[in-house]
């Protein structure tokens, strides 16, 4: 059995600001609260979660089907950031899990994770989420894209 990959299961937050003009001068990072170093322990404690054995998916590597891979994570206005898997697929579908205090977390609480959503995407996962639209955005190996919300709805080629 493999040790998960502790390198990948991190959580951290941050503040970007951009200068007042582009002449050369850089955008700033700022870290915000510490990083978090449970979130897997607390998605696979988690009874709702149970039946996608993301303690084993943390083991494998991130590409592999079956594996745990979080690629998507925005805020989308409530307060909460949809935390969205490209792996695992269960049942080919992609899945989103709300995590309700994103603020706590990186103060050090354990994370409060709302009931997992499961998304039609065509057999694939997430890859990327934008807190514009409450969209998430779609993108296969091929670079095909399509938008489609929190409710499974498409918007867009794909």
């Amino acid at each position: 059995m493999a040790p998960i990959l502790t390198a990948r299961c991190r959580t951290a937050a941050g503040n970007c600001s951009r200068p007042r003009s582009w002449d050369g001068a850089l955008p700033t990072v700022r870290s915000i609260g510490k990083p978090y170093s449970k979130l897997v322990e607390d998605l696979s404690a988690d009874p709702k979660l149970a039946k996608y054995n993301l303690a084993e998916a943390a083991k494998k590597p991130p590409k592999i089907k079956g594996a745990l891979n979080i690629e998507g994570l925005a805020d989308f206005g409530d307060g909460k950031l949809p935390i969205g898997f490209r792996n695992p697929l269960p049942d080919d579908m992609a899945l989103l899990v709300p995590l309700e205090n994103p603020e706590e977390l990186v103060n050090g609480a354990p994370a409060k994770l709302g009931s997992p959503i499961e998304l039609f995407l065509g057999g694939r996962g997430v890859r990327s989420s934008h807190n514009k639209a409450l969209k998430i955005v779609r993108m296969d190996s091929k670079a095909n894209v399509a938008l489609v919300d929190v409710k499974g709805h498409q918007f867009g080629p794909g």
